[in-house]
C-alpha cells in the first residue's frame, strides 16, 4: 500500500520536472508541443490517482496539501510544486492504511462447557488474522475444530474421547465420527490436511516449510467457522 502511493507521487514529479508549460501555451502546432500536452495529461492523471489514493485512505491532512499542490501547478510554480511533491513523499511514507479487520458472527449457540475456551481462541484468531500471523491463524482453527468435534462427538455417543484417547488427532476424530454414521461435511478432511501441514512444520524442522497466505488462511478460517454453525446450529 505504502509503494503504491510513492510510485505514484514519483511518477507525478518526474512529468512535472519534465513538463514545459510554457510551449503548451504557445499559439503554434509543433511536436513540442503535442509532446507537452500529452505531458501535461500524464500529470492530471497523476493528481487524481494520488487524490482517489489519499481520499480513500481518509488521509484529510495530506489530501489538503496536494491540492494546494495542484493550484501552484496552474499558477506555474513548478519549482515551489516540486518541493512540496517532496514534502508529500516524505509524509506519505508515515500512512497507514485502515485495515479491513476479521470479525467473527457466530449464529450457533455453542455448548456452556466449550463456549469460554472456543470464544477465547476466536478472539485469539482474530489478532492473529488482523496482524498477518497466519500460521498461528490456522494452528488456532484446528484448536477450535478439534474442540468442537469431540464436543459434538460427546453429544452424540456419550463417549468422551478426551478420556479414552488423549492427544487423538483431528484425522482420527473425523474417523470415528464416521464409525458413528455421523454426516461429514464435504472438504474437512482436506482442511484437516491443510491444518495439518502447517502444524507439522511450525512444531517440527521440515525440508520445506508450508506458509499458507492470506487466501488461504481466510478460506480456512470462514470454512472453521461454517463447521461451528453447522455443528450447534
Amino acid at each position: 500500500m505504502e509503494k503504491e502511493i510513492l510510485s505514484y507521487i514519483s511518477d507525478l514529479r518526474r512529468n512535472i520536472s519534465l513538463v514545459d508549460l510554457d510551449k503548451i501555451d504557445r499559439d503554434w502546432k509543433s511536436y513540442g508541443r503535442t509532446k507537452e500536452i500529452y505531458n501535461l495529461a500524464l500529470i492530471r492523471m497523476g493528481f487524481k490517482r494520488v487524490k482517489t489514493f489519499l481520499d480513500e485512505n481518509k488521509e484529510h491532512r495530506l489530501l489538503s496539501s496536494l491540492e494546494k499542490i495542484e493550484r501552484n501547478f496552474e499558477d506555474k510554480k513548478i519549482e515551489i510544486v516540486l518541493q512540496d511533491l517532496e514534502k508529500l513523499e516524505r509524509l506519505s511514507k508515515s500512512i497507514k492504511p485502515e485495515s479491513k479487520k476479521l470479525s467473527f458472527n457466530l449464529k450457533s449457540t455453542l455448548p456452556l462447557d466449550i463456549k469460554d475456551d472456543i470464544e477465547s481462541d476466536l478472539k485469539e484468531l482474530e489478532r492473529c488474522f488482523n496482524y498477518n500471523c497466519f500460521r498461528s491463524s490456522i494452528i488456532l482453527c484446528g484448536r477450535v475444530l478439534e474442540t468442537s468435534l469431540h464436543r459434538k462427538y460427546y453429544e452424540l455417543t456419550k463417549k468422551d474421547l478426551l478420556e479414552k484417547s488423549p492427544g487423538i488427532g483431528l484425522g482420527k476424530i473425523i474417523a470415528k465420527l464416521r464409525e458413528e454414521n455421523i454426516e461429514i461435511e464435504p472438504g474437512l478432511t482436506q482442511q484437516i490436511h491443510l491444518i495439518n501441514q502447517v502444524r507439522i512444520s511450525s512444531v517440527h524442522k521440515k525440508s520445506t516449510t508450508f506458509i499458507p497466505n492470506k487466501e488461504q488462511t481466510y478460506a480456512v478460517v470462514l470454512f472453521t467457522l461454517d463447521i461451528l454453525n453447522k455443528l450447534f446450529k
